[in-house]
């Protein structure tokens, strides 16, 4: 595996800790990096063991643990997250992608991409904002560019990215008392596994396209959480450049 990208150098908290799902590849690989490179304790959680375990060896030494878990299942959260007292960041890099149209996804599909896309995510925010607020925490919720424009009256993925803002909206006016902020950050086409399969549903699996990289946005997540508490940054839009 290659070595961690370098990334800027950010002022935290001593012995921080960040929990990030959807680790095992994508931005969220590379946001558990740059959290790691900070000088957090990173939690990496996804659902393949033997992925979140080579990260974990990567990052070579004990400032990194893995909870192989798959976020849909309720039953599967408690136990753990009631061990973590505090936690100051919260990245919600863990997606699902489905090309289906909102009138021919079948309804087995649709709860599936909700699961994962909006209720997964929430839920765990939910159930981690006593650490939160303890830490005065901040949460990063991934979304996506597919928000922007008509696709989320057509397009079953971006209604459900389109929902996660929604929700994501309505719990920062929750917790802004309790002194938790929240980031949306909207990439545009990244090149991570996801974007591979949108390319190969799109009939165009070796495209040559403009692209962002998950370092990039990884980057621009650091600066974001690492900003004056002065400032309150909701959301960030990222496409690539086209020249």
């Amino acid at each position: 595996m290659k070595s961690p990208m370098k990334f800027p150098e950010y002022e935290f908290p001593d012995n921080g800790v960040a929990l990030v799902t959807g680790a095992g590849s994508g931005i969220g690989r590379a946001v558990a990096l740059a959290l790691h490179q900070a000088g957090f304790h990173v939690i990496l959680v996804g659902r393949r063991r033997e992925v979140l375990e080579a990260l974990a060896r990567n990052l070579g030494n004990e400032r990194a643990s893995i909870w192989a878990v798959d976020i849909t299942r309720e039953n599967a959260l408690p136990p753990f997250i009631s061990a973590i007292l505090k936690l100051e960041v919260l990245v919600h890099a863990a997606g699902m992608f489905c090309a289906d149209s909102i009138d021919r996804i079948s309804p087995e599909a649709r709860d599936r991409l909700m699961a994962v896309n909006v209720h997964a995510p929430l839920r765990l925010s939910n159930l981690f904002l006593p650490a939160l607020e303890a830490a005065r925490g901040q949460i990063v919720f991934i979304n996506s560019t597919a928000v922007m424009g008509s696709r989320i009256h057509t397009d079953a993925y971006a209604a459900s990215k389109y929902a996660l803002k929604q929700e994501a909206g309505r719990l920062r006016e929750q917790v802004r008392e309790k002194g938790i902020r929240i980031l949306n950050i909207y990439p545009g086409r990244t090149q991570t596994p996801m974007q591979r399969e949108v390319l190969r549903t799109e009939g165009r699996p070796d495209a040559v396209i403009p692209m962002l990289q998950p370092h990039d946005i990884a980057e621009i997540i650091m600066g974001c959480i690492s900003f004056s508490r002065r400032a309150d940054i909701t959301d960030i839009v990222v496409r690539p450049a086209t020249n």
